[in-house]
């Protein structure tokens, strides 16, 4: 997996609707990173998660969160892609 696909796994987890620090932090601890949420599926992720999540979570990102991912990687977090903490730039240690 590329550093771009990686970023990108990690943006739409964390942009997804419904997922916060806390939700993250289990489907992290539950499946591992990002891309290994993203491909846990549907069946495996509603057992942790809302039916809405899951379902995010297992499709494809629609065209508003393709734009968003777009937005963050030509913005702030663009900067940090390099850098070995930027998981931590996404989800504060506070939350």
């Amino acid at each position: 997996m590329s550093e771009r696909d990686d970023l990108t796994a990690w943006l739409q987890l964390m942009l997804t609707e419904g997922v916060g620090s806390q939700t993250a932090r289990e489907l992290l601890g539950r499946f591992g990173l990002p891309d290994q949420i993203l491909a846990a599926g549907f069946p495996a992720l509603q057992k942790c998660v809302s039916e809405k999540i899951a379902l995010a979570l297992s499709s494809q990102p629609d065209a508003g969160m393709r734009a968003q991912i777009k937005k963050r990687w030509h913005g702030r977090i663009k900067q940090t892609t390099t850098c070995l903490h930027w998981p931590a730039l996404i989800i504060p240690a506070h939350s």
